[in-house]
């Protein structure tokens, strides 16, 4: 109950199938597919194979142009819909952990910036500093992998 939404620039999907909810993926998904003519969207799992054992461009079922991995690529929008969503979370949130990241790719590095303009706390995990370090309320220089562990047993103990 203390995680209300993730924000994750990552496509892989892994934080789904961990089993996370209302994750905003901000920069798309390798999951689906979407027509470049028709825009319908296709589950990357019915093309993949072909993809990899045939190097064939998948193709739309249902108009036969060419489908696009549902990530953004270097110079496109971010997803509108995702992008609205996080922002709202953002502005709604009371503290926010920013784990693994440089904050060097915008938008999204401004993310900490306006959660600690609305009032926010705000944990930085990560070996590197950010610019964000000098208003952070707590900065941990540590892997995530062993920092977030004993962030989650230190909340979680009776």
């Amino acid at each position: 109950g203390y995680i209300h939404g993730i924000i994750t620039q990552n496509i892989d999907g892994l934080l789904t199938k961990a089993g996370a909810k209302n994750v905003l993926e901000v920069h798309g998904s390798l999951q689906t597919l979407t027509c470049t003519n028709c825009y319908q969207q296709v589950s990357s799992a019915l093309v993949i194979d072909d993809y990899i054992q045939n190097c064939a461009i998948p193709h739309c079922p249902a108009c036969g142009s060419i489908l696009k991995p549902d990530v953004i690529l270097y110079e496109e929008q971010l997803p509108v819909k995702i992008w609205l969503k996080t922002e709202e979370a953002i502005n709604q949130c009371d503290l926010m952990l920013v784990a693994g990241t440089s904050l060097e790719v915008m938008p999204s590095a401004k993310l900490p910036v306006q959660a600690v303009e609305q009032g926010a706390k705000l944990i930085i995990v990560n070996h590197a500093e950010t610019f964000m370090d000098v208003r952070a309320d707590i900065v941990i220089r540590s892997d995530v992998a062993e920092a977030l562990p004993q962030i989650s047993s230190e909340v979680l103990r009776d």
